[in-house]
């Protein structure tokens, strides 16, 4: 794969452009986009209208960063966009990043950073988002935030945290209790979390404490969390608590 020496570059026309938000406006579906080795100072901000970065993208997108690819932060609205290899520094009072809507995101092999000196979050999903958010082989850094935060997908929705390492941190996921459809629900499996890092999960229909849910309820929830691996053996694993 061909990287720019700076800038941005479409590998499937060939041109370079200046900034990412350039990029994806002239962007067509399913083109590739890779990084230079250097600090974008912008969001890749997508939606199907005008943007913050008055940026429409194409129906289908993949970005590919490469060891110095630094980006402020990603927010995604809509789309099928693939993020690779790529670190997100974290800036502003939101979610580094941050997926909602009908979106399908996939991160692989990506540095996450929560903001400094903020509220925001690493990483924050909306609330029934009916697209997808695949967060796979990344690394998270909370830095000083209390956690990563899933909020239930919709019927149609996936939310999938899968072999990544959470480094100072936080995983908190709401689950429906009321129905049992695994795709309405955060699968968490295969991570690392440091010995100060844990699983919380949370009843979002606050209809009961998620300490008296039933077992059929609960058996269901550990399906979702299950085979990940804790630096401390006797630390407390799963923190289940209600809303």
């Amino acid at each position: 794969m061909s990287y720019p020496n700076e800038g941005v570059l479409n590998t499937t026309t060939g041109v370079t452009y200046e900034t990412i938000a350039a990029a994806i406006a002239d962007a067509k579906d399913d083109d590739v986009l890779t990084l230079a080795a250097q600090q974008f100072d912008e969001l890749i901000d997508i939606n199907n209208a005008v943007t913050r970065a008055a940026v429409t993208a194409p129906a289908s997108l993949t970005i590919v960063g490469q060891t110095g690819s630094l980006v402020n932060g990603v927010s995604i609205l809509a789309g099928d966009v693939t993020l690779k290899n790529i670190e997100f520094n974290g800036t502003g009072n939101y979610g580094t990043v941050h997926v909602a809507n009908d979106a399908d995101v996939t991160l692989q092999n990506c540095t996450i950073n929560a903001p400094e000196g903020t509220a925001g979050r690493p990483i924050e999903t909306a609330m029934t988002i009916s697209g997808s958010l695949i967060i796979d082989g990344c690394v998270i850094y909370n830095n000083g935030r209390p956690d990563s935060y899933l909020n239930p997908a919709a019927e149609s929705g996936i939310i999938q945290v899968l072999n990544s390492e959470f480094k100072d941190g936080n995983l908190a996921a709401e689950y429906k209790v009321d129905k049992l459809s695994a795709a309405a629900y955060p699968v968490i499996k295969g991570n690392t979390f440091s010995a100060t890092s844990y699983i919380g999960v949370s009843d979002v229909t606050a209809q009961t404490e998620a300490v008296n849910l039933s077992r059929e309820v609960k058996l269901f929830i550990n399906g979702m969390i299950e085979e990940n691996t804790f630096a401390d053996a006797d630390q407390v694993k799963v923190v289940i608590t209600p809303l």
